[in-house]
């Protein structure tokens, strides 16, 4: 039987519990999914930056999207650029 992909986009601008939830979704899927399914987060704008290292140890795949810096010239405290990021 072939594995079938789970991809879990969840895009922020700050740490919020959401980037928690999603970490722990995708490492209970392929924990406990008899390997039925393989989750994997994407990384539009380098928001994981900081999960690094907790999606490495789970050893969930994080997939890369953009891999310029583009979206680190926006502000994310102040509210209006932090909307245009």
């Amino acid at each position: 039987m072939k594995m079938k992909q789970i991809y879990y986009w969840s895009p922020f601008v700050s740490k919020v519990a959401t980037a928690t939830a999603v970490i722990n979704s995708a490492y209970s899927l392929n924990r406990y999914s008899n390997n039925e399914f393989v989750a994997s987060i994407i990384d539009v704008m380098n928001e994981w930056k900081d999960f690094k290292k907790d999606i490495l140890k789970k050893k969930i795949l994080l997939l890369r999207i953009n891999k310029y810096p583009f979206f680190n010239v926006f502000y994310n405290f102040c509210f209006i650029k932090s909307r245009l990021k």
